[in-house]
């Protein structure tokens, strides 16, 4: 079963004050997960894979991505459950388990960085675009 909503298309918009980053345009579900069209992402952030997977403004990678943006940014889970939630997301949407685990490890192995680095303004900022619904024990990212 997927766990993106059914053929979700993601629209995103150049951000004209940041060129590195999208904004999206509508909606994203996955999971219990709803990103809130407004949020500001720079999709695949890590540089040698984008030439290892393909461009990070497209395809297969780029719902899982901005759900990885998301979770890193608003800190609402561990970054080792965010890392854990691309890698099922990245499952999800079709990709071979050798890719997804190579970005997986990618993630755990250079994450770190941006993780620690983020502002209390860019946290909170991040957390106006996200909902999180509660669904049963032990099945949803979030629980703090």
């Amino acid at each position: 079963m997927q766990n993106f909503k059914s053929k979700q298309r993601i629209s995103l918009s150049r951000n004209i004050k940041d060129k590195k980053r999208f904004e999206v345009l509508e909606d994203i579900f996955y999971k219990n997960i709803i990103i809130h069209e407004g949020f500001k992402t720079d999709g695949a952030s890590i540089k040698f894979g984008r030439y290892a997977v393909g461009c990070p403004f497209e395809g297969v990678y780029l719902g899982p991505a901005i759900v990885h943006d998301m979770l890193y940014v608003s800190k609402k889970c561990s970054r080792k459950e965010a890392d854990k939630e691309f890698k099922e997301a990245l499952l999800d949407v079709g990709v071979s388990k050798l890719k997804a685990n190579v970005m997986y490890y990618a993630v755990r192995m250079f994450g770190r960085w941006p993780w620690e680095n983020y502002t209390e303004e860019e946290i909170y900022t991040a957390r106006q675009f996200l909902t999180i619904i509660p669904v049963s024990y032990g099945d949803f990212i979030g629980s703090e």
